[in-house]
């Protein structure tokens, strides 16, 4: 019913635009598509978890043009995982299909719209974007996740009088939450093991109490959500200086839901396993962010200065309306957001190879006394971290022999000590086919957020074709 509502919605967001004058001279952009095929072996075996997996991804473009006035963009995607590998769901392979963008655009001097499934790019970091969070991730793969295209209508203001500002304007009515490494279900209750995917190793199969293991079971009960409307803006200028800077609002529905927990059983009786009943909710939230970016030019050489920051408002108000029993895991604190950084090509080449670097901080920090310790209560074996606290941010790429890129990403948790390490080579075969060998390296504190992924290392291949 959710998918029905939403195709219902993006047909009336293109019918919003209007339809182009039967007299227009349609061009057809080509077919060009994207095959690509992923392997990931890991490195510490773990009993009744996958020691492999496997991703296979397909997609189609295809696009019309009426001059500058109107373009329409389709992007079917389907994709095959082997193991499925999800919290709930057991299947040792299932097969997905979705558009990864479809939408109309219409073109004037002073202003474009655009309605249909789209993928937004707010922010001016690299990588850590505070800002961006209009669309939903794919994190049933928590290091290989990517956006998901939501329904929406864009209308962008650029009027020639005022060259050096802009404002965008997007929203929609349906919502879209991020595909889970846990499945959730619209119409039931069901089970499901930590053993049914990698990145569930961290969640506890034992709770102990007077000396004895227990046996937990995890059910996830059904999800239940706020008003869906959404929208936000986007105000732009280059008028201050040479700096590029945007001001955001944003009213929305968060993208994760989160967890509250209740508890049948008792600790220590080892006759009756303790089950664990997690109930998923989404909730509003509000965020004010600015962001920024410029050149520094140093003699013939430039230095990139990028920041984001962002104050997010968590609603807490279907928290205060919840039974009593699941108000303290669903309350949640405001939140500051913030990266900045510099970006660097060095001149001429290093060893043979030309070098980039760019170098981020993260700052991540909860305002206020409402939320507990990050997590779920009643569980003290779960991870209490959060994804972002004091970051460092590495990214460093040296290419060579023209086909050759060498690159290493590290994120350091400087106040939690953890982080993760993330070396690749990236092979360009031909124009359109290339292939990427990597690694996942977990480190550090295991009660961080990455260091508690330490049993998850993994070394991976990948193989694209494009045409």
């Amino acid at each position: 019913m959710r998918a029905r509502r939403t195709l219902f919605t993006t047909i009336l967001l293109v019918a919003a635009l209007g339809t182009p004058s039967t007299q227009a001279a349609w061009e057809w952009g080509g077919l060009h598509g994207k095959l690509r095929a992923q392997g990931y072996g890991y490195v510490t075996r773990l009993v009744d978890f996958d020691d492999f997996a496997s991703r296979t991804d397909f997609t189609l473009e295809l696009s019309l043009a009426d001059g500058d006035t109107w373009t329409a963009k389709a992007v079917p995607w389907a994709w095959v995982l082997a193991p499925h590998a999800i919290g709930g769901d057991t299947a040792r392979g299932r097969a997905f299909g979705d558009l990864k963008e479809g939408w109309v655009e219409h073109a004037r001097p002073a202003w474009d719209a655009r309605a249909g499934y789209q993928i937004f790019a707010w922010g001016s970091a690299d990588g850590v974007n505070p800002v961006d969070v209009m669309n939903p991730r794919d994190l049933t793969d928590l290091v290989d996740s990517e956006k998901l295209a939501v329904p929406a209508l864009r209308v962008r203001l650029h009027p020639p009088a005022v060259e050096d500002w802009s404002l965008e304007l997007v929203g929609g009515p349906t919502f879209r939450g991020s595909r889970l490494p846990a499945k959730l279900s619209d119409d039931g209750v069901h089970a499901f093991r930590p053993e049914d995917g990698r990145w569930l190793v961290a969640v506890p199969s034992f709770v102990s109490g007077g000396g004895v293991l227990t046996p937990l079971r995890y059910e996830m009960r059904k999800a239940t959500y706020p008003t869906t409307l959404w929208g936000g803006l986007r105000l732009g200028t280059r008028a201050i200086g040479d700096w590029d800077l945007s001001l955001t609002y944003i009213d929305a529905v968060e993208q994760e839901p989160r967890l509250a927990a209740t508890q049948r059983g008792a600790a220590g009786d080892p006759d009756l396993p303790v089950t664990v009943e997690l109930h998923p909710s989404y909730h509003r939230n509000r965020l004010v962010g600015l962001d920024g970016s410029t050149v520094l030019e140093l003699g013939e050489e430039e230095l990139g200065l990028r920041f984001e920051a962002a104050y997010i408002v968590r609603s807490n108000v279907r928290a205060d309306s919840a039974p009593e029993a699941l108000q303290s895991d669903l309350m949640k604190d405001d939140v500051i957001h913030a990266v900045a950084g510099v970006d660097y090509t060095l001149p001429g080449r290093v060893l043979g190879t030309g070098m980039y670097v760019n170098l981020q901080y993260g700052f991540y920090e909860r305002v206020g006394d409402r939320e507990g310790t990050p997590g779920i209560s009643g569980l003290p074996s779960l991870p209490t971290a959060l994804p972002w606290d004091r970051d460092l941010i590495l990214v460093a790429q040296n290419t060579f022999a023209s086909k050759y890129t060498l690159e290493t990403q590290a994120i350091w948790s400087h106040r939690r000590g953890d982080g993760v390490l993330r070396p690749s080579l990236t092979t360009e075969w031909t124009d359109t086919l290339s292939t990427r060998i990597g690694a996942d390296l977990f480190f550090g504190n295991r009660s961080g957020f990455f260091g508690q992924y330490f049993e998850n290392a993994r070394g991976s291949l990948r193989i694209e074709w494009v045409f």
